[in-house]
C-alpha cells in the first residue's frame, strides 16, 4: 500500500488569519480519539524568535515561529491541524500488508541502520492507540488505530515509505563542504537558535546517523559511513527544510 509520509513542518500556510485555530485543533483531535495537544515554547534569548512546538503523542508534531509566543502557538496549531487532515495513513484502520514490519527490518538491515523501536502511546480507553516507530534519535513515523497491532503496522509502513523517499538521508556526501556554515548563517539571520548535532552509532556494523536539531522539534538527519559526511547531509537537509517552510517564519496567524 502506498503510504503518506508525515512531514515535520507543513510547507504552506493553512488557516492563516484564524484566531480560533487552537480550538479547532482541540475539537478535531477529540473527535478522532487522539490525545490532547501539548505545546512547548523554545526561546533561548531575547535576540531570537519564539518557536512553539505542538505535540500529540510521542512523534506527531508541528512547529510555528514568530516574535510573539501567541502567534507562534497559533501557527503551530494550524500546521498540526493541516498535517492531521492531510495524513490519511495516520488514521488508517490497517495497512493491508501483514509483512510490513518484516520488510522494514530487512530494509534497515540492508542499509546499515539501527533496528526500529516502537513506542505505544495510549492515555485512556477513550482514545485510539498511537504507535511511533523510531530509528535513531530523529527518524520517526506514526500510526493511529483502535488496535495496537494495526497502529504498529501503519507506523512501520510510514517509516518504510519515508526511508525510500529520502535519497538525501543515504547520500554519500552533499558535495558542499560549506553547508554547515551556510546553515549557521541562515538561522542567525532568521533569529533562530544555533543548530545542535547528535551522532547515533550503535556498532561498527551500522552507518552513522547524525541529527541536526533546532529547538525542541525542528530536526533533520543524515546517514553515511563517515560522521563528517553524515553531519553535512543533516545540515543540508535542515537548510532545505527551513527554506521550504514559509509557515515556520510567519509573523502572525492574523
Amino acid at each position: 500500500m502506498g503510504c503518506t509520509v508525515l512531514r515535520l513542518i507543513v510547507n504552506r500556510r493553512p488557516l492563516q488569519g484564524d484566531k480560533q485555530v487552537i480550538t479547532k485543533l482541540n475539537n478535531h483531535v477529540q473527535s478522532n480519539g487522539l490525545p490532547k495537544p501539548e505545546y512547548v515554547c523554545v526561546k533561548d534569548s531575547p535576540e531570537i524568535k519564539c518557536i512553539v512546538t505542538c505535540k500529540i503523542g510521542e512523534d506527531v508534531s508541528a512547529s510555528g515561529c514568530a516574535s510573539r509566543k501567541k502567534d507562534a502557538k497559533r501557527i503551530a496549531a494550524a500546521a498540526m491541524l493541516d498535517k492531521l487532515k492531510d495524513s490519511p495513513l495516520l488514521f488508517a484502520s490497517s495497512t493491508g500488508d501483514k509483512q510490513v514490519i518484516t520488510k522494514l527490518n530487512n530494509h534497515v538491515l540492508s542499509n546499515g541502520l539501527p533496528k526500529p523501536e516502537y513506542v505505544c502511546v495510549k492515555d485512556s480507553p477513550e482514545i485510539k492507540c498511537i504507535v511511533t516507530c523510531k530509528i535513531g534519535e530523529d527518524l520517526s513515523a506514526s500510526g493511529c488505530a483502535s488496535r495496537k497491532k494495526d497502529a504498529k503496522r501503519i507506523a512501520a509502513a510510514a517509516m518504510l515509505d519515508k526511508l525510500k523517499d529520502s535519497p538525501l538521508l543515504f547520500a554519500s556526501s552533499t558535495g558542499d563542504k560549506q553547508v554547515i556554515t551556510k546553515l549557521n548563517n541562515h538561522v542567525q539571520s532568521n533569529g533562530l537558535p544555533k543548530p545542535e548535532y547528535v551522532c547515533v552509532k550503535d556498532s561498527p556494523e551500522i552507518k552513522c546517523i547524525v541529527t541536526c536539531k533546532i529547538g525542541e522539534d525542528l530536526s533533520a538527519s543524515g546517514c553515511a559511513s563517515r560522521k563528517k559526511d553524515a553531519k553535512r547531509i543533516a545540515a543540508a537537509a535542515m537548510l532545505d527544510k527551513l527554506k521550504d517552510s514559509p509557515l515556520l517564519f510567519a509573523s502572525s496567524t492574523g
